[in-house]
């Protein structure tokens, strides 16, 4: 199923806002364009009630400023449709992000403009996977503000093995506030543990038990002299 986005485009001269449809699926039929458009209404009806929602609980109020991740976590918990496949179809879901943005955008609370960036690294897909790979707050506020996740979720290595995010979850109980910025020195750790230079970096080659003691290795260098 297709995915409407806006895109600007130059039409006669003129710079214009357009409707493009996004897919990989090839030829495009009357009934996709149908069920695209369908989204895209249901998009608009449901960013403008997480907005209204937000407002009410004074949530938005915090873009741009310190306690943000509030406003991110929550916001990414009400992102979770994009799981059901009768209303993002999973074969064109890489394209919903810019959607959404679009549709956030209308609604005054996107986090800026949409470019190159965002491309690379779609601030609501982020906000989603946090908030279900990570469905403890406390657990997620612990950790520092908004940024530190960020880095934590731009990191090709762990975004790739689903692994490193089941074990720090493992982790929580041992984390806390008391670890001064813990999420960003173990991000930076794992990084230098397993580099990406251009390239994928894949962690597959390890067994579970391989890679669980890697990383457990990198968390006796971060944390164990605390």
């Amino acid at each position: 199923m297709p995915v409407i986005v806006r895109e600007e485009k130059e039409i006669a001269g003129k710079k214009s806002i357009v409707k493009v449809y996004k897919t990989d699926r090839i030829p495009m039929s009357k009934e996709d364009r149908l069920r695209a458009e369908k989204l895209d209404i249901f998009l608009s009806h449901t960013l403008k009630d997480l907005a209204r929602e937000m407002r009410k609980k004074e949530l938005l109020d915090l873009k741009g400023r310190k306690g943000v991740l509030n406003l991110w976590y929550e916001i990414g918990k009400r992102l979770s449709f994009v799981d059901d496949p009768s209303i993002v179809d999973p074969e064109d879901r890489s394209y919903v992000w810019q959607a959404i943005y679009d549709h956030a955008s209308d609604q005054g609370f996107a986090p800026g403009a949409y470019g190159e960036r965002e491309q690379q690294r779609p601030h609501f897909k982020y906000c989603y996977e946090l908030a279900k790979k990570f469905p403890d707050f406390d657990f997620v506020n612990s950790a520092g503000d908004w940024s530190a996740w960020v880095e934590f979720l731009d990191s090709p290595t762990i975004n790739n093995d689903s692994r490193i995010v089941e074990w720090l979850s493992s982790k929580r109980l041992t984390l806390d506030s008391t670890k001064r910025d813990w999420l960003r020195r173990l991000t930076r750790e794992i990084r230098r543990e397993f580099p990406y230079k251009g390239q994928k970096t894949d962690t597959s080659v390890f067994g579970e038990a391989e890679l669980r003691d890697r990383l457990d290795a990198i968390f006796v260098r971060v944390f164990g002299s605390e």
